[in-house]
């Protein structure tokens, strides 16, 4: 009888506590906001093909962009239901998938680097809103992340072909998932030229560990995988056109003029992602430091991952994933760094009384800033606002001294590791708040985040619901309501319809005049010929700036308060049905 005792080992807690965070933000909530009217393009394309099909989007003449998304995303429709969390699932499982990827690198980045790595891409704010925003970017970058962790752990002289295979088979993954997997295979080619060109020049014959036979096998995997999968493994063959569509869509893209503008895209990594960009710069740093090839080769893909957003004009927020990744394993490095040096400390003492004062000092400063953001000045002059501001970098110079002195008085390596440590803790106290922002927002979804140039509102969910309503006092279901747009139907609008049949539609006994409408505001309407009452909704809102970043970036950045253009529409609902069940309309503009 085996009588040792199995434990578990602190890694093996660490990675459960770090994938149980990662599911909770990636999968709590996951329909809290609309869909906005990229993400609805997706899920009607993929609800086509089910009994959920909007009869408001012509789905028969669209060719899915992401073939993978649509074969998983419909498949998932079949068996459950059409709904804004079902959109999002299958990125969302993604992005879940994705934050265990540094396990395949553990040998190389070490264990201690492995863990922090994937605790960075835990709580990303980037990857964490990427994973929940329905499309094929979360797909593309699991497959290309996989791909290349499991390339970096082939060694020479081992039976790589299994690694190999599942590298190639991964590849094809993110190759079936549309236009994001080519900016991300543009971004790390970037990067692949100056280790390229530099070990050409010093006779290299080959690159990295692998030979010419292994990389053909592991590409005809990739073109398998990606044909199998975009073909929905037989039952799907559109998504093979899907396939040449977005590489087309992102050939096309070179001659667009993108909603976000280049210099926003290069702000997002400071404002979404403090953490990850001080500690991966230091990481950087190290690494040319050091002449380390593993952090060059992060630095190389971080390189390529800029240029290739501020060069495609038709950039969007996930295009910051090929940055942040390689740029979370430089800042994984200096963390473990940092951690490895405190873990070693004998005496705790002045390392503790350091830290907890300049935490402090450093939650004032923040509350000085704030003030001074909201316009409320100090209680001994409340008018005068600036006043705020020069106490604010009167605190940081006063930590800087505090800091100085103790390395004289002291240790510099114990004034060093306090500091480090409180910045690590303010920076991740920066990139929770970004998180939060970006996908449980108080108010709903709103286009004041640099990430989404248009949301679709609460006022879209409004509008269901009192359809819904009034479907049920007139027909006794609540989708038998016949509705008719006027105007072009936007994808998030198109969507929140689904439900809906067109009025004098096949499923639906043809009624003259109309029972429901909906129309822009401003769109002229045909005369009508019964009485009808509207209700005004607001049912989308898009950035209300010109510029890169708001008009005044401090305020927007603590209070988030920015102008925003709003879309209104209005639903009219006919007199004789909107009667029923003494139900009460205004024409007051519902607020999310």
């Amino acid at each position: 009888m085996n009588s040792r005792k199995k434990y578990i080992s602190v890694e093996t807690v660490l990675y459960i506590v770090i994938t149980a965070l990662a599911a909770w933000l990636r999968l709590a909530n996951l329909g809290f906001l609309p869909l906005t009217n990229s993400e609805s393009a997706y899920a009607l394309t993929a609800a086509s093909v089910t009994p959920y099909a909007s009869p408001f989007w012509d789905g028969d003449e669209v060719t899915p962009l992401s073939p993978a998304y649509h074969m998983l995303t419909a498949s998932l429709f079949h068996l459950l239901d059409a709904s804004d969390a079902g959109a999002r699932l299958i990125p969302a499982l993604a992005g879940l998938a994705l934050v265990l990827a540094p396990i395949l690198l553990r040998r190389r980045l070490g264990r201690p680097t492995a863990v922090i790595l994937s605790f960075l891409l835990a709580i990303s704010p980037v990857l964490v809103t990427t994973s929940r925003t329905a499309g094929g970017a979360s797909l593309a970058s699991l497959g290309l992340v996989t791909s290349i962790a499991l390339l970096m752990g082939v060694e020479a002289g081992e039976d790589n072909r299994k690694r190999i295979g599942w590298a190639g088979a991964a590849l094809g993954l993110s190759l079936a998932s549309g236009a994001a997997a080519f900016q991300g295979l543009l971004a790390v080619g970037l990067g692949a030229i100056y280790p390229f060109v530099r070990r050409y020049r010093s006779g290299g014959k080959r690159i990295g560990w692998l030979q010419g036979d292994q990389i053909r096998q592991g590409l005809w995997i990739a073109m398998g995988v990606m044909m199998v999968v975009a073909a929905g493994f037989g039952f799907s063959l559109s998504g093979i056109a899907g396939l040449a569509e977005s590489l087309a869509d992102w050939i096309t893209g070179w001659g667009a003029s993108g909603e976000i503008p280049a210099l926003t895209s290069l702000a997002m990594a400071p404002i979404y992602e403090p953490l990850v960009l001080v500690f991966g710069i230091v990481g950087a740093f190290n690494a040319l430091r050091d002449r380390d090839s593993l952090g060059l080769a992060a630095v190389s893909w971080v390189s390529g991952g800029v240029l290739a957003m501020l060069a495609y004009p038709a950039r969007v927020g996930s295009d910051l994933i090929w940055v942040i990744i390689p740029l979370a394993a430089l800042a994984a490095r200096s963390l473990a760094g940092l951690v490895e040096r405190i873990a070693r400390r004998r005496t705790w003492q002045e390392f503790t009384g350091l830290t907890c004062l300049l935490l402090v000092l450093m939650a004032y400063a923040y509350l000085q800033l704030a003030a001074y953001a909201s316009g409320i000045g100090p209680a001994f002059d409340v008018i005068d606002s600036g006043l705020r501001l020069w106490m604010f970098f009167g605190v940081l110079f006063l930590a800087g001294v505090v800091v100085v002195l103790f390395g004289l008085g002291w240790s510099w390596s114990l004034a060093g590791e306090s500091a480090g440590l409180v910045v690590c803790l303010a920076l991740l106290a920066l990139n929770v708040a970004a998180c939060w922002r970006l996908n449980f927002p108080s108010l709903g979804a709103s286009a004041q985040e640099l990430w989404r140039p248009q949301v679709s509102t609460q006022g879209m969910r409004i509008m269901v619901e009192t359809l819904e309503t009034i479907s049920q006092s007139h027909t006794g279901r609540v989708d038998a309501l016949g509705v008719k747009i006027y105007g072009d139907a936007t994808p998030s609008l198109a969507w929140a319809l689904r439900s809906f049949p067109i009025t004098g539609s096949a499923g639906e006994q043809a009624v003259d005049p109309a029972p429901a409408f909906v129309a822009r505001d401003g769109e002229v309407v045909p005369a009508l010929s019964a009485e009808y009452t509207g209700q005004g909704l607001k049912l989308g809102e898009r950035w209300g700036w010109d510029g890169a970043l708001p008009l005044d970036p401090l305020a927007w950045w603590v209070l988030r308060q920015a102008s925003t253009r709003p879309e209104h529409w209005i639903l009219y609902i006919r007199l004789d049905i909107a009667s029923l069940g003494e139900m009460e309309w205004s024409d007051i503009e519902a607020r999310p």
